[in-house]
């Protein structure tokens, strides 16, 4: 096993290991996270509270082991929602080519533009303050990020061999597509989904911390 995939077996341990706790968070918490007690406010860390507490007198790690069964289902469903949405696209683009791919292109271009979260800020002034809205403006962004991603790779596979054959004997552009073509993108999506769901995770808490998110 090389060492990048040892780096890889890491994170996924890592995260595994992080969503067992927030799964399990009722029966591992110590404490209630939304006890507010200001005779226990910025107290150190203790055996009542093993990481301290915040300025509210609320037990830390109560509020991390929460936290995190937030943090990681909405995370994991936006980079889900992304994806399959980005598949769709990047696949119609990268195998149609032409005016389709032009307009689609295009479209994310637009959307690249603007800077993320300057752009996620602006769609959920729009729609209002909410994890609904942070959600759908989350997944709006990234999104495009995807669709790009998989139309370069969709538009390098069309060019192989086996793929003018299947044309040749008269397979569909679906069969191809479902056949052929999306089993061999499964690989570098999941690599790139390892990387970028630190990045949704990290997108959600500044949106959160500014009063657009996830709420207290």
């Amino acid at each position: 096993i090389s060492s990048r995939q040892w780096t890889l077996i890491g994170c996924l341990a890592l995260l595994l290991v992080i969503a067992i706790c927030g799964f399990l968070a009722p029966y591992i918490a110590p404490n209630d996270p939304n006890l507010v007690d200001f005779s226990h406010k910025l107290e150190a860390p203790s055996t009542e509270f093993p990481l301290g507490t915040d300025q509210l007198g609320r037990c830390m790690l109560s509020r991390l082991l929460y936290g995190a069964q937030v943090s990681l289902s909405l995370a994991l469903s936006i980079v889900t929602v992304c994806v399959v949405l980005g598949l769709l696209i990047g696949s119609l683009a990268g195998y149609a080519g032409g005016i389709v791919d032009q307009l689609l292109m295009r479209a994310c271009d637009a959307i690249l533009a603007f800077p993320s979260l300057i752009l996620a800020i602006s769609l959920i002034a729009v729609w209002g303050v909410g994890w609904m809205q942070m959600a759908a403006a989350l997944i709006i962004v990234q999104t495009v990020y995807y669709a790009r991603f998989i139309r370069g790779l969709v538009h390098n596979l069309k060019q192989e061999d086996y793929i003018a054959a299947a044309r040749v004997s008269g397979t569909s552009p679906v069969r191809i597509l479902t056949r052929h073509i999306v089993p061999n993108l499964m690989k570098p999506i999941l690599v790139v989904v390892t990387l970028e769901i630190g990045w949704v995770i990290m997108d959600i808490s500044a949106l959160s911390f500014i009063g657009l998110g996830v709420q207290a």
